[in-house]
């Protein structure tokens, strides 16, 4: 259970500032680097986040616009790695008013 902890205060530390941790206080610092085991499962996380993401996109598409559509946009959607793209896609899906206006916008970027 510790090393979880330390784990836990460490990416505080990292990410936050100063821990409110008391395995960190009292001298002892975080170096602000991950172990590279933390940092690969921090990789793994983002990559889970934008499948997620892409997902609930697929789904939205899928219910809005029909089955086709949203075959067109996953092979669109798959090169995207970024949150914030997928959330400028988000409101094309919430705006649009067709699948083809979505894809032609899409094609566009």
């Amino acid at each position: 259970m510790r090393a979880s902890r330390t784990s836990c205060c460490t990416t505080w530390a990292t990410y936050c500032g100063p821990s409110p941790c008391p395995d960190l206080r009292g001298g002892r610092r975080a170096t602000g680097v991950l172990p590279q085991p933390e940092r690969v499962a921090l990789d793994a996380q983002g990559k889970g986040e934008l499948k997620g993401y892409r997902n609930a996109l697929l789904r939205q598409v899928r219910v809005r616009f029909g089955e086709a559509v949203a075959g067109t946009l996953a092979a669109l959607l798959e090169p995207v790695t970024n949150i914030g793209e997928l959330d400028q896609i988000n409101h094309w899906v919430a705006t649009c008013e067709s699948g083809e206006a979505l894809l032609a916008r899409l094609r566009r970027v």
